[in-house]
């Protein structure tokens, strides 16, 4: 079966199917062919890598998602707990296993998935996930003019805890993030300022009217005790006053009985 005859459709669909599982076929073997010598070279790799890479220095690796980072072979640093010198990343020890697959690229893995992440963004728009699908879209766009989104994107996946931080630059952005977040914002100071003064200013009307209310419950006990004052001393100079006039008509009659007494005749005995 030619190109023209499928151009002009004149094959049928047994000769399609056969057509595909050709295909299939040689993409199988073609895949299969790769892997073998992909892992043959690993293997080759492998053991020579304890001899090669037997002096401290800095390589730059693969992951799964394709994303280059770098490693230090042979690392000192120091074991607080043992206080024992310890080396990291040594591959001058250990067995290392070589495994091999075929698969998509990673560029079509990552076609894939912005074409997920866009379509879960339409589904999920106005809620968390649909953030998160949005962020991630960006971040996987490619391009010189995409640069900036790409490492707002990233950067917004890593404070949000969605995105596990790789270089060091991430972690530190992380563990500024948490300590501001520990740091009080100083518009919350401010509003907690305003609002305690605020408290204390109401406490100092309510106290000053407490105090008021008090004076005055004292100021009209005083004027009370002096009215009664005034009253029981008017009393008592009245009663002073009647006393002083009782005792003035007394003795006015005891010296009238007295005068009465000297003009009458006295009275003389017959013997």
């Amino acid at each position: 079966m030619d190109s023209q005859q499928m151009l002009n459709s004149q094959v049928t669909e047994g000769q399609i199917t056969a057509a595909q599982n050709n295909t299939n076929m040689e993409t199988f073997l073609y895949q299969n062919s790769t892997s073998l010598a992909m892992k043959q070279a690993g293997r080759i790799f492998a053991s020579m890598a304890s001899e090669i890479l037997d002096v401290p220095q800095e390589l730059t690796i693969t992951d799964e998602s394709g994303k280059e980072k770098s490693l230090n072979l042979l690392e000192s640093e120091l074991d607080y707990d043992t206080g024992e010198e310890v080396v990291r990343n040594d591959v001058t020890k250990g067995r290392f296993e070589v495994y091999a697959d075929t698969g998509p690229s990673y560029s079509s893995q990552r076609e894939q998935a912005k074409v997920e992440m866009a379509e879960l963004y339409s589904n999920a728009q106005g809620t968390p996930e649909g953030q998160i699908a949005l962020l991630t879209y960006i971040s996987l766009q490619e391009g010189p003019g995409y640069e900036d989104f790409r490492r707002y994107a990233n950067n917004q996946l890593i404070l949000q805890g969605i995105k596990e931080p790789d270089t060091d630059e991430e972690k530190a952005m992380v563990e500024q993030a948490a300590q501001q977040e520990q740091q009080p914002d100083p518009n919350m100071v401010l509003a907690m300022a305003e609002q305690a003064k605020a408290e204390a200013d109401m406490a100092k009307v309510q106290s000053d009217a407490a105090n008021n209310q008090a004076k005055l419950q004292v100021d009209a006990y005083n004027a009370e005790t002096k009215r009664v004052d005034v009253l029981a001393s008017n009393e008592l100079k009245q009663v002073d006053a009647a006393k002083k006039a009782s005792e003035i008509r007394g003795n006015e009659l005891d010296d009238l009985q007295k005068m009465a007494q000297a003009f009458m005749p006295q009275s003389r005995t017959v013997q």
